[in-house]
């Protein structure tokens, strides 16, 4: 039986022909024929078993990563609606417009602040001008019919006195308050703008809105939930130059009074609130500042 030498190997002869280990030389490898498996005959002459090849590592498991769930849609922003903005069961104007009662709904929960008057210009070349009034603010309840619609009114902001105009004159007065009001079935609620300054020489301040008595009735509907409050006066000038301060409402703050020599201050905080009137410029009257308007929240 021929045996190849095979260079470079562990063994140093192989023959892959079955027979027994007799005659077999030491470091070959052999077919045994007892059980026709591959055998060394090491270099002492013991014969050994070889060990198989190892097979091809098995392809990693792919993970299994569930899938994760679509994300729901975004929910829909409130509606703008008639001057206002639409969120669930409540609707607030800050300009007038309409409004539609829903389907079911027969009664409604108001709030409304009517609108802050401007101040007004300087009174005289030595006096400054009086600050306009507060708009009043109203809550109280009113019957709906269900799918009709309301037109909401709400009171513009009043414009100040104007330049070059002394308070003496209807141009330097100040413009009032704008009313704001819901007309319900039984009853038109409504809350009144504050009132101008008057005509004068002194700086008077205007008036605030005052509570009307249709309110009171529609207030004691709502029971605890209805109330009235009256806007705040305009101040009156002080010294010899300063301007009054604006007159302010339950849910705005008036402007702060001029100095000398200073226009009046516009207001800018919250509903209802009122411009201040302008400092004195001796003969150059100046012009005084102007209110915010109102709203009407509207609850179901």
């Amino acid at each position: 039986m021929r045996y190849d030498k095979i260079e470079g190997n562990a063994a140093e002869y192989i023959n892959l022909v079955p027979r027994n280990s007799t005659g077999v030389p030491n470091n070959s490898i052999f077919t045994d024929t007892s059980d026709n498996v591959l055998k060394l005959r090491d270099n002492s002459g013991a014969i050994k078993g070889l060990s198989g090849y190892s097979g091809p590592t098995g392809n990693s498991g792919y993970s299994g990563l569930g899938t994760s769930g679509y994300s729901g849609p975004v929910g829909s922003s409130g509606y703008s609606g008639g001057g206002g903005t639409y969120d669930s069961n409540r609707q607030l104007f800050t300009g007038s417009g309409t409004w539609t009662a829903p389907t079911g709904i027969t009664t409604v929960l108001l709030t409304i602040v009517g609108g802050g008057a401007g101040g007004a210009s300087s009174a005289a070349a030595g006096k400054g001008g009086g600050g306009g009034g507060g708009g009043a603010v109203t809550r109280g309840s009113c019957a709906v019919v269900a799918g009709n619609n309301y037109s909401v009114t709400v009171g513009a902001k009043g414009t100040g006195g104007t330049t070059g105009s002394y308070q003496n004159a209807e141009a330097g007065r100040g413009a009032a308050g704008g009313n704001s009001s819901f007309p319900g079935v039984d009853a038109t609620l409504t809350a009144l703008g504050g009132g101008r300054c008057p005509l004068g020489s002194t700086g008077t301040g205007g008036t605030g809105g005052a509570v009307g008595a249709t309110n009171d009735a529609v207030d004691a509907v709502a029971g605890s939930m209805g109330w009235n409050y009256a806007g705040g006066n305009g101040g009156n000038a002080t010294g010899l130059y300063v301007g009054g301060g604006g007159g302010g409402s339950m849910f705005g703050t008036g402007a702060t009074g001029s100095a000398g020599s200073v226009p009046g201050v516009n207001a800018t905080i919250g509903y209802g609130a009122a411009g201040s009137g302008a400092g004195s410029n001796g003969a150059n009257p100046l012009g005084g500042g102007n209110g915010t308007a109102g709203y009407v929240l509207v609850e179901w």
